[in-house]
């Protein structure tokens, strides 16, 4: 008995499964007539997964590709980079008064160990090292000439001699061997020179050059004239002045600098001939900015601080080796830059995919309604609930491979690269589970559920689905404020990388996705006010229309999905509108004028600014003196400021033709100064400063300048970069120039100038060469900054955003229209069967359609501004800018473009699905009504 009841058990459990097995295989084989049957919600399901996948894919590259740019461009850009490394000799030769012949062998033997001895990371970012064998400048005479001239001796060598071509005589050679050294005489060193420093001082092979140095006589003999065999060589970088005079400065303080060539055989009688300390070596690496990425950033800094601090690590056994670069402080202004780019980014990102899950969802659940009457069929049938799911499984796994794969197709024509699975897996899963869960929901649907006879009951069972909605609703909200206020104490590159964390990222789509279900559990109040205006037309369209609506309502997926999107496209066109704005500012706070000239002191500058501003175009031009690296003495976390020096009146009156703030706190400035000079010098400070307190002096021009703090500094003083020298500069005092000058009882004189008007580049331009000097132009700037690779390509991606989240509600709004396309068309046929035409037939669908999306742009449209408001600071849009401060909110008029275009949609769906009922006969229409 026992082993008949196993037997039997065995059978019908093989039967069971052979059954489960035939209702699968059922199933599978009715997949290719399905599908042609529901042919364009696949299709619609694979354009949207191609397009989410693409932009998914493109958008890390396009920022991990811009974030490289940026960085070799910040370098390219930036003075300074290169490393240098001074380091002293450490033989003292003079004990024995002889010439150190092997000065150039141990100048190339150290190149090669420092060359040797970088770390792994930089070894490849820079170049062999130049070497510089420089003396001090020695004063000589120009025959007729008007300015100060001085002369220096350099020997160069970047792994061999500098390629010259000689005009007149050779190279120079060491001098004859002397018995013994002493103060009183003079060593005769041997030099060549260019052809057009020679003619400058009118001397030829054989003759010596008059040069004067303090301490002891020296004898310079021209050996030869040169011509550079090639004059771009980069030998010749750091010593331009060896191929032609340079003058520096202008009027008074102008000085004339000549260099003159040493061999590697009158390099050490150049040595011999001046005492240690005024003969210095430097080894300058170039940097290869090709070389740099993104991702090596936080290494490089690391490696450089290291460097910085214990030079010692070079190989170098002089103990006074110094290394000194910029390029640090120039990666840590990109990497913050890039950081704020491309988290920016990442806000949008995160919208785009969770924009495009939404459509997919709201795709699948189009596709399960069309599907319902098979799904209950098969059911009907004996189909179990696992077989359905597996059937719609496969189906949904093969929508996910094609439209990932030509996702990541178009992906690759656009901009090559690895997947990024972490933004296209999302994609994938909602596109492989959405259609088996709704399709197997709404199979288990038709098994049918009873409903209790108890009032009390099902009045139970409706507080469990209230309770479970506002559950829902209430973690979404719950999420999206934790988000939002993150992001906002934190700021989106909190985390580092590229671009922030999911959370902080995903903040304004949880608020977007939060509102939107505020928004939707509003919109049947607003539909009653809708139905109680239309009551007060005479015609019967407005009414029946609004009571359509209302009776219809929306369905919540479409409603979210449209909010969602409007609201990212408002808040990226928003930010795009900001950001294009910003510039100009940036520009007018970087630039302080339409051009800024910064040149050395020069006492003739506000003559020139007073010709300028006679010029054609200029409204105003003002000089004033900028002091990089001044002692500060009196405060306690600061020892270095920026001085800088203005006619405060002047400067008003220049503030008043440009759109920077005005600055009223200048006229504090503008009194008489005090006729004493230990009277404290009133002074305009950084706010970093203005919290020290206490007694506060700079030391000017080895002057102590006692200050007295007035106010704090206008926000002109950030257009006044550092000089390559001077590093990074903080903390900024401003002070009257002309109390400065009679504190410190000589003259001020300017450096730097500024000129506004349409005409200032041209007046520039055309007023003199400014050698020397470093001539910033505001319409460059902002020609710069529009094409540099962050800007450019931030302004792109939040584009294509744009773009593809206007496709995404257009999409939406169809698919939402056809969900309710079956009761539209038969409440339009009930409609006609009492006697309305088809044209207020139709009018009544543009009724039922409408509000809802019009609604929901018009949310998501006002949401969006209102978040790009908010987070304008959190976002850091001034790294991208270029401002000072944060940039003011520019919200675009264009935006409501999309109201437009999606009232065009329903009125197009309106339109197709009129037409489909003007071939329909009324005698159709009546069979319909009455079946």
């Amino acid at each position: 008995m026992t082993r008949r009841a196993a037997g039997s058990a065995r059978r019908r459990h093989r039967a069971d499964r052979s059954a489960r097995t035939r209702r699968l295989g059922a199933a599978l084989a009715h997949l290719p007539r399905q599908a042609r049957a529901d042919l364009w919600p696949l299709l619609v399901t694979v354009a949207v997964v191609a397009v989410v996948g693409a932009g998914a894919s493109v958008g890390p590259r396009l920022l991990a590709a811009t974030a490289d740019e940026t960085v070799r461009v910040a370098v390219d850009t930036t003075a300074a980079s290169d490393l240098t490394v001074t380091a002293p000799f450490t033989d003292d030769f003079r004990i024995e008064g002889r010439a150190p012949r092997d000065t150039a062998l141990i100048v190339k033997s150290n190149a090669s160990r420092i060359d040797g001895a970088l770390p792994d990371d930089l070894a490849p970012l820079f170049a062999a090292p130049l070497v510089t064998v420089s003396t001090v400048r020695l004063p000589l005479a120009i025959p007729d000439g008007q300015n100060e001239a001085v002369l220096r001796l350099a020997y160069v060598w970047d792994g061999a001699d500098a390629a010259v071509d000689w005009v007149e005589g050779g190279a120079p050679v060491a001098a004859a061997p002397a018995e013994a050294w002493s103060d009183d005489s003079a060593w005769p060193v041997q030099v060549a020179l260019s052809t057009e420093a020679a003619a400058a001082l009118r001397v030829g092979v054989g003759d010596r050059i008059n040069v004067s140095y303090p301490k002891r006589p020296i004898e310079v003999t021209v050996s030869g004239v040169f011509r550079p065999t090639d004059a771009g060589d980069p030998v010749w970088t750091q010593d331009r002045d060896l191929l032609a005079p340079v003058t520096r400065g202008s009027g008074r303080t102008a000085r004339t600098e000549i260099a003159a060539l040493l061999s590697a055989q009158s390099l050490p009688d150049a040595r011999l001939s001046l005492d240690p300390l005024d003969t210095s070596t430097t080894y300058t690496l170039a940097v290869r900015s090709a070389a740099m990425t993104y991702g090596d950033l936080d290494s490089i800094v690391a490696n450089l601080a290291k460097l910085e601090a214990s030079p010692t690590s070079l190989d170098l056994i002089a103990t006074g080796t110094r290394v000194t670069t910029s390029l640090d402080h120039t990666l840590l202004a990109a990497q913050a830059r890039i950081r704020a780019g491309g988290a920016q980014a990442a806000v949008l990102l995160v919208g785009l995919v969770a924009t495009g899950a939404a459509v997919l969802i709201l795709a699948a659940d189009v596709l399960t309604r069309r599907r319902a009457a098979v799904l209950v069929r098969h059911r009907a049938r004996g189909a179990s609930l696992p077989a359905i799911a597996a059937s719609l499984l496969v189906e949904s796994l093969a929508l996910a491979a094609i439209g990932g794969a030509l996702g990541l197709l178009l992906a690759a024509l656009v901009r090559p690269g690895p997947p990024s699975w972490p933004w296209l897996v999302p994609v994938l899963a909602v596109v492989a589970l959405a259609g088996p869960v709704l399709g197997t929901r709404a199979a288990r649907a038709s098994d049918g559920r009873r409903r209790p006879a108890d009032r009390r009951q099902r009045r139970a069972d409706g507080r469990v689905r209230t309770v479970r909605r506002v559950a829902l609703e209430a973690s979404v909200a719950l999420l999206a404020v934790a988000g939002l206020t993150a992001l906002r104490r934190r700021g989106v590159t909190a985390s580092g990388g590229t671009g922030a964390d999911l959370l902080l990222s995903a903040a304004p789509t949880l608020v977007a996705v939060a509102a939107a279900m505020l928004a939707y559990r509003a919109l049947p109040a607003l539909l009653r006010g809708s139905l109680a205006i239309a009551r007060r037309f005479r015609g019967s369209g407005p009414l029946i229309a609004a009571a359509r609506a209302q009776a219809a309502g929306a369905a919540a997926l479409p409603f979210v999905a449209l909010v969602l999107a409007t609201t990212l496209l408002s808040f990226g066109a928003t930010l795009t509108q900001t950001i294009r704005s910003g510039q100009v500012t940036g520009s007018w706070d970087t630039v302080g004028a339409d051009v800024q000239v910064r040149t050395g002191s020069d006492p003739d500058l506000a003559a020139t600014a007073r010709v300028l501003a006679a010029a054609d175009g200029v409204d105003l031009a003002t000089a004033l003196r900028v002091d990089d690296l001044v002692q500060l003495v009196g405060a306690r976390s600061q020892d270095r400021v920026r001085v800088v020096a203005v006619d405060a009146a002047a400067y008003e009156r220049l503030l008043a033709t440009t759109p920077l703030a005005d600055a009223p706190q200048l006229a504090r400035l503008a009194g008489e100064p005090g006729a004493e000079t230990d009277d404290p010098v009133p002074a305009l400070v950084s706010p970093g400063l203005a919290g020290e307190g206490g007694a506060m002096s700079v030391l000017w021009q080895e002057h102590t300048i006692p200050l007295a703090v007035v106010g704090a500094t206008p926000e002109f003083a950030s257009s006044l970069s550092p000089s390559a020298s001077a590093g990074q500069v903080e903390d900024t005092v401003v002070v009257s120039a002309a109390a400065l000058a009679l504190a410190a009882g000589e003259p001020v004189e300017a450096d730097t100038l500024w000129v506004t008007g349409a005409g200032a580049d041209a007046a520039v331009a055309g007023a003199t060469t400014w050698a020397d000097s470093t001539v910033t132009s505001r319409a460059q700037w902002l020609a710069d900054r529009a094409t540099e690779p962050l800007t450019s390509g931030l302004i792109l991606l939040v584009a294509s955003s744009i773009a593809l989240l206007l496709a995404f509600a257009v999409v939406t709004v169809v698919l939402a229209a056809s969900a309710s396309a079956p009761e539209r068309a038969s409440t339009q046929a009930t409609l006609r069967v009492l006697g309305l035409r088809l044209r207020a037939a139709a009018s009544v669908a543009l009724g039922e359609l409408a509000p809802a999306v019009l609604v929901a742009c018009l949310s998501g449209l006002a949401l969006g501004a209102g978040l790009a408001s908010v987070l304008i600071g959190p976002l850091t849009l001034r790294l991208v800018t270029g401002q000072a401060a944060e940039p003011a909110l520019v919200l675009p008029w264009w935006v409501l473009a999309a109201l437009v275009l999606l009232a065009g949609t329903v009125a197009l769906v309106v339109a197709v699905e009129s037409s489909a009922r003007r071939r329909e006969r009324l005698g159709q229409v009546l069979r319909v009504g009455s079946g």
